[in-house]
């Protein structure tokens, strides 16, 4: 086969076939959507604002997953104890139970 037998598409062609296109003008290049964002080092790790990397949805959607194999009697004792624990530890008022659900995966050493 030669090259006439397969020609190549032009630009415009890979553009809307969503292939790579040319170069872009310079008020799209100024975009910031067209410009990478720098990754986070991988020693940091994103942080809700309860200051865990897991908020307290993920943490309940892992716990009743098939992994985890918790259902909601299961998630009430283990939200009650660590309720508990924290007043033991000195906390008259401690945080609702699926913040502290979070917490403890996050941070199962503690």
């Amino acid at each position: 086969p030669t090259a006439a037998a397969h020609p190549e598409p032009d630009a415009s062609a890979r553009t809307d076939a969503g292939g790579p296109a040319g170069t872009a003008s310079g008020a799209e290049a100024d975009q910031p959507e067209n410009h990478p964002t720098p990754a986070a080092p991988a020693h940091q790790t994103p942080q809700t604002p309860g200051g865990t990397w897991l908020d307290a949805e993920t943490a309940l959607t892992l716990l009743t997953s098939p992994l985890a194999g918790m259902d909601a009697a299961d998630l009430r004792r283990l939200g009650r104890a660590l309720r508990e624990e924290e007043r033991a530890g000195g906390n008259p008022v401690p945080p609702p139970s699926d913040e502290l659900l979070a917490r403890a995966l996050a941070e199962p050493e503690r």
